[in-house]
């Protein structure tokens, strides 16, 4: 999806963690992924709300139910959402200057600027129905 907002003639690398943890009566589970793009400074907005629509219709499609929204395409975007036994949240974070800036031979054209899209995703799953709030959790 990102590819039809990034400058094909650009840069263009990812990156990706996860990381999970079992508890007595609970499972964290988290992931992230970083892409640096080249893009417009006229795409941010719409990449934005792209981003927001496609990880809204992701959920949906796994049968998650939203049950907090937040944000806009300047700050970001949070969703808490439940899925049978397990609560979540996916932040889509703020696009960023790609930090430290790659290193080119020529600059950008005019307008073009090296940015950062970040996602970031909790899940908790509960091994019964009684679920609790992840910051009840102790």
């Amino acid at each position: 999806m990102i590819d039809r907002f990034r400058d094909l003639s650009g840069g263009f690398s990812y990156g990706q963690h996860q990381g999970s943890g079992a508890r007595n009566n609970f499972v964290d589970e988290s992931s992230g992924f970083a892409f640096y793009i080249v893009l417009s400074h006229d795409q941010r907005i719409p990449l934005m709300n792209a981003l927001e629509a496609d990880a809204l219709k992701q959920l949906a499609n796994c049968g998650a139910r939203i049950v907090g929204r937040t944000g806009d395409p300047r700050s970001g975007f949070h969703f808490d959402y439940k899925i049978n036994e397990s609560v979540g949240s996916l932040t889509i974070l703020p696009l960023a200057p790609t930090s430290p800036a790659p290193v080119r031979n020529m600059s950008l054209p005019e307008g073009m600027e090296d940015v950062t899209v970040r996602i970031e995703q909790m899940e908790t799953w509960f091994p019964t129905s009684a679920q609790t709030s992840p910051t009840d959790r102790s």
